[in-house]
């Protein structure tokens, strides 16, 4: 038998089986999902993050000498 698993569904019983997929499919979908809308909001954090240090640093630079 395996660990964490009824015995009426170590059987292989077809509904218990199909539902399980299902739920295990949903829960992957999930996941996937939630790593996709983590990682956008993270490229966005970082992308602002760049725009305005680039902003600074244009702002912050020194008048260019004339000779």
């Amino acid at each position: 038998m395996i660990p964490g698993v009824s015995k009426k569904s170590a059987r292989g019983d077809d509904a218990d089986t199909g539902d399980r997929l299902e739920r295990i499919e949903r829960m992957i979908e999930h996941y996937r999902l939630e790593t996709i809308r983590r990682l956008e909001r993270r490229t966005m954090a970082l992308w602002r993050k760049m725009e305005t240090r680039q902003a600074l640093a244009d702002f912050e630079k020194p008048p260019e000498r004339i000779h």
